[in-house]
Parts: C-alpha cells; structure tokens; sequence
C-alpha cells in the first residue's frame, strides 16, 4: 500500500509538471511486490527537469555503464531513480534503443518512429492517478524487438501479449512499421508471429538473405 501510495504520488507529480512521458511495457503490474522496473520512456526535452522531480521525491540515482556499452547513433543510457524501501526502481530512457547481434551495441530507433511514439501514445486513467502507455501498433513492435534484440527469447508473458495486441490492429500498415527495423524480413516476421513459431524467429532473421 505505502508503495502504491508512492508511485501514484510520483505520476500525479510528473502530471502536474506536464512532463511527456509514457510506460514501455508491464504497465499493469507497476504496483506489484516484484523485483520489476518500471520502464519509463520520457521526452528529451524534459531530462532536467523529471531528475529533479524525481529527487524531489526522495528517489536515488544511478546511471547505465558507459564503460560496459557502447552506445551508437547518440543512444542514451537509461536513468535510474529508485527506492530500495519499497521495491521501486524507475528505468528512464530518452529513446529507445535495442542491443545489436554483434556486440551487444545499443542502438536507437529512428527518429520517425520514436515521433509516431510520442504522438499516439494512449491515458490510461486510473481512480486517483493517470498515465500514459503505447498504442497498440507501437507496444507490439517494442515488445517484438524487445524479446529478439534484448532478451533474445520470447518469455510466456509476453507471447500472451503479442498474441492479444496482434489481434486489434491493421497487418498492413504494422509491415511498414516493421519495415523501420526489420526492412524486407517484416512480412515473414509477421507470419511467424501470427503462426507463433516464436523459436524460429531469430534464427529465421539472422539467416534471411533477401534484403
């Protein structure tokens, strides 16, 4: 409950100070006793100013290694405020990025699709607080490039939720958001998905020769 009371405080905080931000995935478990961040993607232009709410509010702070990544194309490297107390632990980035196949470089997403982000992002309206969470084209394309570049396998959890989201929204017009990334293996990476042969995924991408 004192966690719950917390992180509603921080949200109405970030709210009140009109900071553009929206959580990147589990959103619905932000209140469990887990040992789970709470990834938040903010906007650029209000770096400063969420470091000192997020002070403001009793929050520690540490930085993702430099010396361990090597982060291309002006990739950033997550902000953490957390509060070791209570189970929370905030995981802010500025864009979002992915570890490349090679050595594990974080790199970014374009600049479009990181627009496309912010620009339909979804509020989600709780009994005391809001936020605001991808749509639906946007979560299921990080989601996707979340398990095959960062954790390199496709956990139950977020099979159910590829599998919920691929459901509600226009295959077309989600190929060419693939296409941002994934260029002529989209289609293909769709019908796997769609087929949920999720252990031929990475393979079937690090193979494909059709570009």
């Amino acid at each position: 409950m004192i966690k719950q009371k917390k992180i509603v405080n921080i949200f109405n905080k970030l709210n009140d100070n009109q900071i553009d931000f929206l959580i990147l995935r589990k959103d619905e478990r932000i209140f469990e006793n887990s040992n789970d961040d709470i990834d938040i993607l903010v906007n650029i232009n209000f770096k400063k100013k969420i470091g000192k709410i997020l002070a403001s509010q009793g929050l520690r702070y540490y930085k993702d290694s430099e010396y361990l990544y090597e982060y291309l194309y002006q990739s950033k490297p997550h902000e953490h405020y957390f509060c070791k107390n209570l189970g929370i632990n905030l995981d802010i980035c500025f864009d979002i990025s992915y570890k490349s196949f090679n050595n594990s470089e974080i790199i970014p997403v374009d600049d479009e699709t990181l627009d496309y982000i912010f620009q339909n992002k979804k509020k989600v309206t709780a009994q005391n607080f809001y936020y605001f969470k991808l749509d639906d084209h946007s979560q299921l394309l990080h989601l996707i490039c979340h398990c095959i570049f960062n954790k390199k396998f496709f956990s139950e959890y977020y099979k159910q939720k590829i599998e919920k989201l691929i459901l509600q929204i226009d295959h077309i017009f989600f190929v060419k958001i693939l296409e941002k990334i994934f260029f002529k293996f989209s289609p293909f990476l769709l019908k796997l998905i769609l087929q949920k042969k999720y252990n031929n995924i990475i393979d079937n991408y690090l193979s494909f020769r059709e570009y």
